[in-house]
Parts: C-alpha cells; sequence; structure tokens
C-alpha cells in the first residue's frame, strides 16, 4: 500500500506556523533553522544525496521566509555534517558516494513533528518586558536561551545629552535566560527610577559576547571602576559594531 503523502501547500502552511518568526526572516542558516527545517524538507527512509539536501533546505527555506539565502553552499552543508553525524536522523550510504538515508520524522508523509517550538534546542522569543523600555532586542548568528544585556540610567542619557556626548555609562552583562528583567531587579533595589535595557541579544553563550565586549572597551579605556566591573562608557552602536565584527552578529 502506498504512504499518502500530504500536499506542498499544505507543508508549507504547517512549516509557517512551526518555524519561529526569528529564524524564518533570516538571510542565513544555522543549525537551529535546520534543525527546523530538515523534517519537513525530507522524506523518512528516502536516500539523499548530500549536495541535494543542501539545495533541498535552501529552497524550503526561501519558498516560507521569502527571503534569498546569503550563506555559500559549502558553509550550509558544514552545518548539515553535524546532522547527518547522527545516527537516529541518517545512516550513510556505503554504495553511493555522498548518500545519506533519512531516518527521521517527516512532514512529508503526514508525521507529527514532535514539540519543535518547545525543545530546548529550538527558542521562542520571550514576551516583551513589561517592566522595563526595551530599545533594541537581536537574534545572534547562533541564537539560543541566554543574553547579552545593555542598561543605563535614564538620567546619565540625559546628560550625555545635555553636553552633546555620544556615549554615556552603560551596564554590559549577561543572563542564562532571554530576559534580563531577574538580573535588572538584582540592581534597581536602590535606584528610584525604570533603568533602560539598550540592546538585548539573545544567544547561546552569552558569557563569550560579555566578554568580547569587555575586553574591546577596556582596551579602549572606556571601563569605569564601579562595583561589578561592567560598566563602561560607550553607546549601542558602538558594542554592536564590536560584536559583528567579531562574527557574533548579522
Amino acid at each position: 500500500m502506498t504512504e499518502k503523502k500530504i500536499s506542498k501547500n499544505k507543508l508549507i502552511k504547517l512549516l509557517k506556523k512551526d518555524y519561529p518568526e526569528y529564524l524564518s526572516k533570516k538571510e542565513t542558516l544555522n543549525s537551529d533553522n535546520l534543525r527546523i527545517l530538515i523534517p519537513y524538507a525530507l522524506e523518512s527512509k528516502k536516500l539523499y544525496i548530500r549536495k541535494d539536501i543542501v539545495h533541498i533546505i535552501i529552497a524550503l527555506h526561501e519558498k516560507v521566509s521569502g527571503k534569498i539565502v546569503t550563506d555559500t553552499h559549502s558553509k550550509i552543508a558544514l552545518t548539515l555534517k553535524g546532522f547527518l553525524n547522527d545516527e537516529t536522523k541518517f545512516r550513510k550510504s556505503e554504495k553511493i558516494f555522498g548518500g545519506w538515508t533519512y531516518l527521521g520524522p517527516s512532514a512529508l508523509k503526514g508525521e507529527r513533528i514532535v514539540d519543535l517550538k518547545t525543545s530546548d534546542k529550538v527558542f521562542q522569543k520571550p514576551k516583551r518586558s513589561l517592566k522595563y523600555k526595551v530599545l533594541k532586542e537581536i537574534e545572534a548568528k547562533e541564537t539560543g536561551n541566554e543574553s547579552m544585556y545593555v542598561w543605563w540610567h535614564p538620567e546619565t542619557e540625559e546628560l550625555a545629552v545635555l553636553k552633546k556626548e555620544k556615549i554615556w555609562a552603560m551596564k554590559i552583562g549577561m543572563h542564562t535566560s532571554r530576559s534580563a528583567d531577574k538580573r535588572i531587579d538584582e540592581y534597581k533595589t536602590s535606584i528610584p527610577y525604570k533603568p533602560i535595557i539598550g540592546l538585548l541579544i539573545y544567544c547561546k553563550k552569552a558569557r563569550i559576547f560579555e566578554r568580547t565586549v569587555h575586553n574591546n572597551l577596556t582596551n579602549r579605556k572606556r571601563r569605569i571602576g564601579e562595583v561589578g566591573n561592567e560598566w563602561y562608557l560607550t553607546n549601542v552602536s558602538e558594542i554592536e559594531a564590536i560584536l559583528r565584527f567579531n562574527e557574533l552578529i548579522e
């Protein structure tokens, strides 16, 4: 008996429902994108050539997102390699060079793709903070459940504006969560007003992001000698430029 496959239109609708916006709107593909796309792109127990898998994944992402993928095929193939090495998902062909049989679940065959949205490997945006004003949020190239945050006291910005200065004291830290509210609450006990969160970057290893920015600003002699050693004279644009130069964000 022939297995019934779902229509392409239905497949696209299902994927749009399960594909988080912060991943689907990207023009680059990382392991989180592939983790979601593979079960929708490939048919279980079917043999594929590795380069064809890359083509299929790119085409599916572009169809759903309306974006043109800017990554090279070789870069995506390198990311795919981590999935090919998972014996529960792929089996290498002994007869066909570059051939791999997909063993995982397949939406093409109408199989339910279990718990993609709540998987510890796939991330959802947190609800926007109602406590503090957040000026900008960025998903890192390798997004995750941690965050690097930048916040400051409102009056320091006001003073800088009055003095026509482009930098002022900012707290740059990290948290093992996608919300920085708890970390900021720890500092807020002695502050009679709400701080401003100028930047939140969601990432996998926030300590790397924090250390990269700290080291760069320290070398520029921008560090301020306050308790915690995380205060620097800077601005959001400069911090973004540092992370972009180190290829941590797009």
